[in-house]
């Protein structure tokens, strides 16, 4: 259960020293990550995991409080084409991609 190299594996912690991963084949049954506020769960599974994704499957991330999109876009937008990076900002709608095919979509910018 390590990670491989070009794979999106989840890599989820380390144990022994050696990294402990979710192979990607799999993360498309269930995944449920809990933890206690303040354990880690975004800047240590959610945060590097994001950074490290490599650009070849899609990805739905919900972000209440925007610290990842702040943090990956630049990372996501070397991978992914920016024409698929969507973003769907209800404090901010100038930042989202509209659905109104007569209003020109703002793009975020990194």
């Amino acid at each position: 259960m390590r990670p491989r190299s070009g794979h999106a594996d989840l890599v989820l912690r380390r144990v022994r020293r050696q990294l402990l991963a979710l192979p990607e084949h799999e993360q498309y049954e269930h995944l449920l990550l809990v933890a206690p506020t303040g354990a880690g769960k975004t800047s240590g599974v959610i945060l590097p995991n994001l950074l490290a994704e490599p650009g070849t499957r899609s990805l739905v991330i919900t972000d209440p409080k925007r610290e990842l999109l702040r943090k990956t876009v630049p990372a996501l937008l070397h991978r992914y084409p920016r024409e698929r990076v969507w973003t769907l900002d209800f404090l901010d709608p100038r930042l989202s991609r509209c659905y109104n095919h007569t209003h020109k979509p703002h793009f975020l910018k990194p």
